[in-house]
């Protein structure tokens, strides 16, 4: 996958799976930055993009440590567990999602919404 930020980022079979899910393909049209694209026009950055660069730099970041590292043990398989999780971490994730968990939620009386439990609910 070309990525503007990071370039080339190569993933798991296992991370190209869950991409091609609808769970989380939605993220697509999630804004990462809220609605910071109407003060800075290049704040157009999606949850979608921001996973995908989360997993390579998790990815980047716990292959390191077990090349540098190898008396930890770390595994390929622990690898690609580290790289899903980033891949994951902001599934359960909804529209202008930490205002909504703060603000409008609590609002209409719900409470203790977290996007991480949605996150787990969703895999």
């Amino acid at each position: 996958t070309m990525d503007p930020v990071h370039n080339m980022i190569c993933l798991p079979s296992l991370c190209k799976d869950i991409i091609d899910t609808p769970e989380f393909q939605r993220l697509r049209d999630l804004t990462q930055l809220g609605a910071t694209s109407y003060v800075f026009d290049g704040g157009v950055h999606s949850r979608f993009e921001h996973s995908i660069g989360a997993a390579h730099l998790a990815q980047t970041f716990a292959t390191g440590l077990r090349d540098r590292q190898p008396h930890l043990g770390i595994s390929q398989k622990d690898v690609v567990c580290v790289t899903v999780a980033a891949l994951c971490h902001d599934l359960g994730h909804g529209p202008f999602s930490h205002t909504w968990e703060s603000c409008v939620l609590p609002s209409m009386g719900i409470h203790h919404h977290e996007h991480e439990q949605v996150s787990l609910k969703l895999l």
